[in-house]
């Protein structure tokens, strides 16, 4: 995906780290990318005796330090667009965005900030296929 994401950004973001959040040891380097799972349940209209379709929602946390032409909130926030652009376009098109984006510094490291970007949608777990509500 980052690969995808960052063809149209003359590699700019060549070396993003994208791990699990509670991967055990993790290699910490920035830029990075935590994707979390944060919901997946049953969607009751469409149960016929068994799941078939699934409510998903997905939080990416992203952590910048500055570099030599941007800041780190710059940084996080030039991520936030790749991210959420390439998120709303034809592969994942269905997938909605919940609530503003935010930033913060990391509690750990005042130097790392973090923004977070949260998703939803309902899949179909039989056939792949992603709806969205309006």
């Amino acid at each position: 995906m980052v690969k995808e994401i960052d063809s149209s950004y003359n590699g700019e973001f060549d070396n993003i780290t994208i791990k699990d959040r509670y991967e055990i040891y993790p290699k910490i380097k920035y830029p990075m990318i935590t994707l979390e799972e944060i919901s997946n349940e049953d969607v009751e209209q469409y149960f016929e005796g068994s799941e078939r379709v699934s409510y998903l929602a997905y939080q990416f946390e992203i952590s910048c330090e500055q570099d030599l032409t941007r800041t780190a909130i710059q940084n996080v926030r030039y991520l936030m667009k790749l991210l959420d652009g390439y998120l709303k376009g034809e592969k994942y098109v269905c997938l909605r965005r919940i609530g503003d984006p935010a930033i913060a510094p990391l509690s750990s490291d005042n130097n790392v900030m973090t923004g977070y970007l949260r998703y939803e949608c309902n899949l179909d777990i039989k056939t792949n296929t992603i709806y969205r509500r309006y």
